[in-house]
């Protein structure tokens, strides 16, 4: 009787091991969807020079030269879209089992990832107006907020995570003074927008600070 029972609560341990990596599975292959495809159409922002094709081999160079900006504009997306997904990915690479508040926490934070191409676009654009870099700033603050919502819920839910694991408070510190940087950037455009942009450059000062450095690569 008593093997019988244990084999019970083994094959029912089991089975919930394997929904719990097929969920896990599900999540992480759809965020990491998302990610690749915000990442992909950034390009599609930059416009091709449209020159008639008599004029190509004299004013193609000119044109290229003249998207410099819009390059630049993208490359800055290009790293921040990627460092978002390395966020992410160190907030879930403890997670055992997500739960449904788990699942919509997520869909929020990717839901302000998609719209970083539309933002970036407009910055690429129009990266002169207080607008376009007030949106850009305010997609990004939108971003950091939601990732650390993750953090904080997984801090409150320990039993989500592998066993023996903490998440580290750390992580969440970081987030939010990457967070206080793009807030204070949003009423610094209105002074001068490009030296709100720069001032998102504090973001990779703020995680080197010492205080945010203590438990490693956490």
């Amino acid at each position: 009787m008593t093997s019988r029972h244990e084999d019970e609560e083994g094959s029912v341990g089991v089975d919930g091991d394997r929904r719990s990596s097929y969920a896990l599975g599900r999540l992480l292959a759809f965020s990491d969807g998302v990610f690749a495809i915000a990442i992909t159409i950034l390009v599609l922002s930059i416009p091709v020079p449209n020159l008639p094709p008599r004029q190509a081999a004299q004013h193609l160079a000119e044109a290229l030269y003249a998207q410099g900006e819009n390059l630049l504009g993208f490359g800055l997306s290009f790293v921040l879209v990627a460092s978002f997904w390395v966020i992410h990915h160190r907030l879930l690479r403890d997670l055992a089992r997500p739960d449904a508040a788990l699942y919509w926490l997520n869909f929020l934070f990717l839901g302000f990832v998609c719209l970083l191409p539309f933002s970036a676009g407009v910055l690429i654009r129009y990266g002169s107006t207080t607008i376009a870099t007030q949106l850009y700033a305010a997609n990004l603050l939108l971003c950091s907020l939601s990732s650390n919502f993750i953090g904080v819920y997984l801090v409150r839910r320990p039993r989500l995570l592998s066993p023996g694991v903490l998440y580290p408070r750390v992580r969440l510190l970081r987030g939010l003074a990457a967070a206080a940087v793009f807030a204070v950037s949003i009423p610094l455009a209105f002074l001068n927008a490009d030296a709100a942009k720069f001032f998102w450059l504090f973001t990779m000062v703020v995680a080197r600070l010492p205080f945010l450095r203590r438990g490693g690569n956490n």
